[in-house]
């Protein structure tokens, strides 16, 4: 902005609409066109502002820095009138928003050779269905959950899970691992999903849109979530 040059935006996290015509992303409240609703809607919008509060008087004394006039009331100030770009498909959407014209979804932007390798057991592939199972990157602290999950599986012999945990609880606090389960703290993600017969997850984006890429008629087998 301070040069004058065009810019485009890139959401590759969930977008969130800030005009109330729908619920804000971080909320769990059902999509409702009625007055009430948007005002419910502005509302939230207002908290999410108070959320990211912190993040504005950074910014404000950067922008001062480098003489950018900017009216820090308005939410879309800085949004590019170039383009404006989402990885989260139109189908998964509330309808209704009213982007400007330079908003497009676009669909999972997805780099396989832009990972860095994980080392994984291969060779512990028994060949039986596989089922993978993640919680992503924000929740994957919850142990009630893993402990759930693995009395769950341990259940039906038939299948083999690959359970990843991240790095906020250890294999060894989870309990009996049952015999057709392996767990890592970190997994070659969508190199299993290429396998996987099944996807349990906490519906984090990146994991909900890697596993619709990887899976049906464009993939190995049917993924389902």
């Amino acid at each position: 902005m301070s040069l004058g040059m065009p810019y485009a935006q890139v959401w590759n996290v969930l977008h969130t609409d800030l005009s109330g015509a729908t619920p804000p992303c971080f909320f769990s409240w059902p999509h409702e066109g009625t007055p009430e609703a948007r005002i419910r809607n502005r509302m939230g919008v207002e908290t999410a502002a108070e959320m990211f509060a912190p993040l504005i008087p950074p910014a404000m004394s950067y922008a001062d820095k480098m003489g950018l006039a900017i009216d820090w009331s308005d939410f879309a100030a800085t949004t590019s009138k170039l383009a404006v770009v989402t990885q989260t498909p139109k189908e998964f959407d509330f309808p209704g928003i009213p982007w400007p014209a330079q908003f497009h979804y676009a669909g999972l932007f997805h780099d396989k050779g832009g990972r860095e390798p994980i080392a994984f057991p291969w060779k512990k592939l028994s060949g039986k269905p596989l089922v993978y199972a993640s919680m992503g990157t924000l929740v994957n602290g919850l142990a009630k959950v893993y402990q759930i999950l693995l009395r769950a599986v341990g259940q039906l012999p038939g299948i083999q899970v690959v359970l990843s945990v991240g790095e906020n609880v250890t294999p060894e606090s989870l309990g009996t691992i049952p015999s057709n389960v392996i767990v890592v703290r970190r997994a070659p993600q969508i190199e299993l999903l290429k396998r996987a017969a099944l996807c349990i997850t906490h519906a984090g984006l990146n994991t909900a849109l890697e596993s619709l890429a990887e899976g049906g008629p464009h993939g190995g087998d049917s993924n389902r979530i």
